[in-house]
């Protein structure tokens, strides 16, 4: 079973020596100055953080040792924050235990983002899970599939983090996210959770997890297996939009959520040979819908160097890629051993996944085109 890491840390006469993504909460018993590229923020604001200090960690298993973030003792030093839409920010702080009369949060310039439909934003949970997976595969991880408990409880804890204006593993409820899996149904014997807040985008969210060992490693976990990704808003929220990532690791089967359309192609490079003769290969692309929704494509090439057929196609496909009848058609062809790269894109309908999707073509041009044919024995 998950046990939840909270890293506590209180700071009184220290000071704090951390680099932290936009997506993690860092409450701290101190008052900040914050300046932008050496200009202050709101002509020297001072920001008093709320006494009770504290990082989450993501919430996973025990075999997982997160990294000590580095709170020591020293003189007050600059700490450089990342805000969406900013470069860096230098947070000054200063020990002084006497300036506590208000409390602000450290995104001190953040701004609650506007709303979006239910449909966008379950479209933005497929959207983070694809990029999950998308890495998980090049490192030779199994994908996760998205099933109903962890989706559930995924979108439960979003939207109690946001309609309860708290930033943590811990439910209002006082449920960890593990409780809230198995109340809804998920049996798994293990299950951890990342969170996020402050962003619609997906991207963002992937790479400030991705920036932060912790989350990466939860991420690239190898037994996971399921998933359960979703949004909480509540503009009247200290950060707006909230973010719960659920992973967990069973044998069981439960029933799937269904995706939207998503667009794999392969292989995304080709090379066609074109021989002083206008001898020629041809070269073929596969294009298939691996999601649940209908999947519609069309086909674009930025040369006239090539013809493509289709130029569209429904779920499935195979796209035929051959040197175009203008190019073969010049008098004179490019001398032998010359490379020219044509980009293939193929665009998925809207509210698809993994498009735009892009082939590299090179077309080599050679002397001849030698072609062996081999024996084809037929037995009963």
């Amino acid at each position: 079973m998950c046990q939840g890491r909270r890293q506590e840390i209180t700071v009184s006469v220290l000071t704090l020596v951390l680099l932290i993504s936009p997506f993690l909460s860092v409450n701290v018993r101190s008052v900040f100055r914050i300046s932008y590229e050496g200009t202050a923020v709101g002509s020297g604001i001072d920001v008093a953080i709320p006494a009770e200090s504290t990082v989450e960690e993501p919430d996973w298993a025990d075999s997982f040792d997160p990294p000590d973030r580095g709170v020591r003792e020293s003189a007050p030093i600059p700490v450089r924050l990342w805000v969406p839409g900013k470069t860096a920010l230098e947070l000054e702080i200063a020990a002084d235990p006497a300036a506590r009369e208000s409390t602000r949060p450290c995104f001190a310039t953040q701004t609650i983002p506007p709303p979006i439909s239910e449909e966008e934003q379950a479209r933005k949970a497929w959207e983070l899970l694809f990029l999950i997976n998308e890495h998980r595969e090049g490192l030779s991880l199994q994908p996760l599939e998205m099933v109903e408990p962890l989706w559930e409880a995924a979108w439960w804890r979003a939207n109690d983090m946001a309609a309860n204006d708290y930033f943590g593993h811990t439910s209002s409820n006082g449920l960890r996210p593990n409780e809230v899996a198995q109340l809804l149904g998920y049996i798994g014997w293990e299950v951890g959770e990342c969170i996020a807040a402050t962003s619609w985008d997906a991207h963002a969210i992937f790479l400030a997890w991705m920036n932060s060992p912790p989350h990466r490693g939860f991420i690239e976990y190898a037994p996971l297996s399921h998933a359960g990704v979703g949004f909480g808003y509540n503009p009247d929220s200290e950060y707006g939009v909230y973010v719960s990532f659920l992973g967990g690791c069973d044998g069981n089967t439960y029933p799937t959520v269904p995706s939207p359309p998503i667009l794999a192609v392969k292989p995304q490079k080709v090379v066609l040979l074109i021989a002083t003769n206008r001898e020629y290969t041809t070269a073929s692309v596969n294009v298939q819908n691996t999601g649940d929704e209908l999947l519609s494509w069309t086909v674009t090439a930025d040369s006239d160097l090539i013809a493509i057929g289709p130029m569209d196609g429904v779920n499935d496909g195979r796209i035929l890629i051959r040197p175009s009848e203008a190019l073969l058609a010049r008098p004179d062809l490019p001398a032998s051993g010359t490379v020219l790269e044509v980009a293939v894109t193929i665009n998925g309908n809207e509210g698809s996944l993994g498009s735009p999707a892009t082939v590299a073509v090179k077309l080599l041009f050679v002397e001849e085109i030698h072609r062996t044919y081999l024996p084809l024995t037929l037995s009963r």
